[in-house]
């Protein structure tokens, strides 16, 4: 008995040294608890000691019927449980304790000791924590900026909504392996010139801004991304990931090129204006000249002053049309009919070539575009007339064929001029509408024809494509605008 009232001597003064609550709980009711039972609870020991009090009605009513079901059976089985509840405290303050429970025998009968963890703090914590990790989910997910967390290998662990948006590709597509580095930048070359410099950043700790890629998103369009990279360090400074913020600037970059262009062709409008005056006031002196001297020599030289006058027209009709491009001016924009514009255009070129043994099909039908019908009419007569040509003299038959392809869930037309004539190779097609390039002789055409043609088509939103084969012919398509219905 010596032996029993010692042991329970240094329980008890175990318990109420414990920073937990200790009771014992016999058929009900407590028979013992620390002093920290009644700190946590609320309760004075003789109010736990009453018959009346049962630690089971300090749980919340929506967990009372769980940790009841716990108690029964512990008594039935024995052993230990461990569980997290909610309890309301004498003054009426919500607490989260977290009870381990074990079955022991106390004075020849079956008791339960319930070892008490005040957890309201770490709940609270826990719940902070919560909260703060779902603002920065938010934050994350939720900003109008590319965001990615790569992995030390290079895999993707975190893919917010603007990434899935810009790419193409959900989170679910991408997270949790490298994939997608073969799917933004189908290139090997350049996939390895890119990839590689991300693990440098990740090994070496670099800060990259401002960093330009082209990635293919998963439609098919490229666009063009700006980065802004930094990597992750765990605690003791080793690298563990790269977080990297990319900004579409794929229509920022188009604008730049548009204003470049729109510069550039200001000024060699500008340019070509003055060359064109400074060389009408020669022209026309040599064209006086030349007849002049058509009346005083006579037959003798009467071929050499042919040749003065054709060459004076050739440099007239050249600068004329270097002129006409000079004072373009802003695009009226309205509905057309491109049928037409073709139309007009098959008549004016007419006017200017030998159509007599070349075959001109007008297959295009009525359709309603958006534009500016002389520059237009101006782009057509353009690329009809270097169609017309075009002819190769080994044919027996040159055909010129304008048809037009609707695109029934496009909000676009396209237009084709197809020839039989001499085609060009790929070094011709890559300058072609380059300004003042042409394959013709010296003194029959500008170079300006295709440029110009580009140029008015560009202005119209649309795009001008070029596809030929030397010595079988040309095609050249013109995507325009539909009139929406």
């Amino acid at each position: 008995m010596d032996a029993l009232a010692q042991s329970e001597k240094k329980f008890r003064i175990l318990a109420e040294n414990s920073p937990n609550a200790i009771f014992i709980d016999k058929k009900g009711k407590i028979v013992y608890a620390n002093k920290k039972t009644e700190e946590i609870t609320g309760y004075s020991r003789e109010e736990l000691y009453s018959p009346q009090f049962s630690f089971l009605n300090l749980v919340v009513p929506e967990e009372r019927e769980k940790a009841r079901k716990i108690y029964i059976e512990l008594l039935t089985n024995g052993g230990t449980s461990l569980c997290e509840c909610a309890i309301v405290d004498g003054h009426g303050g919500r607490k989260e304790i977290l009870v381990n429970a074990t079955v022991i025998p106390y004075e020849d009968e079956e008791a339960m000791l319930c070892i008490v963890t005040d957890i309201t703090k770490i709940k609270e914590t826990e719940k902070e924590v919560r909260k703060l990790n779902q603002y920065l989910e938010s934050i994350i997910e939720n900003a109008n900026v590319w965001l990615d967390v790569l992995d030390e290998e290079g895999n993707i662990v975190i893919w917010n909504k603007a990434a899935e948006e810009i790419s193409g590709y959900t989170k679910e597509e991408v997270v949790g392996h490298a994939k997608i580095w073969e799917w933004l930048y189908p290139d090997e070359e350049y996939r390895k010139k890119i990839f590689s410099k991300e693990m440098a950043m990740i090994k070496e700790g670099d800060v990259v801004e401002n960093f330009e890629t082209e990635i293919r998103a998963k439609d098919g369009k490229k666009k063009i991304i700006s980065w802004h990279s930094k990597n992750l360090i765990d605690e003791e400074g080793r690298p563990i990931g790269l977080v990297a913020l990319g900004i579409d600037i794929t229509e920022m970059k188009q604008m730049q090129e548009k204003l470049m262009e729109h510069l550039k062709m200001a000024s060699l409008g500008r340019l070509a204006a003055v060359v064109a005056h400074e060389l009408n006031t020669p022209l026309a002196n040599i064209a006086i000249t030349a007849e002049y001297l058509a009346s005083k020599i006579g037959e003798e030289h009467e071929e050499e002053i042919r040749i003065i006058k054709e060459e004076v027209k050739n440099a007239s009709s050249i600068i004329k049309e270097i002129l006409s491009f000079s004072r373009m001016g802003k695009i009226e924009w309205g509905e057309i009919d491109i049928k037409n514009v073709v139309e007009s255009a098959i008549e004016r070129v007419k006017k200017i070539c030998d159509t007599n043994d070349i075959i001109i099909q007008n297959r295009v039908d009525s359709h309603k575009v958006l534009g500016d019908e002389q520059r237009l009419l101006q782009c057509f007569v353009n690329i009809i007339k270097n169609a017309v040509m075009a002819k190769d003299d080994k044919k027996d038959t040159h055909y010129v064929i304008i048809d037009l392809i609707e695109r029934e869930k496009e909000e676009e037309v396209e237009i084709k001029i197809i020839d039989n004539g001499v085609g060009m190779d790929k070094n011709v097609q890559k300058d072609a509408m380059k300004p003042f390039f042409t394959t013709r002789p010296l003194g029959e055409g500008s170079g300006l024809g295709l440029f110009i043609a580009n140029w008015i088509i560009k202005q119209h939103g649309g795009k001008i494509s070029i596809e030929s084969e030397k010595g079988k012919g040309t095609e050249v398509s013109i995507l325009l605008h539909k009139v929406k219905k």
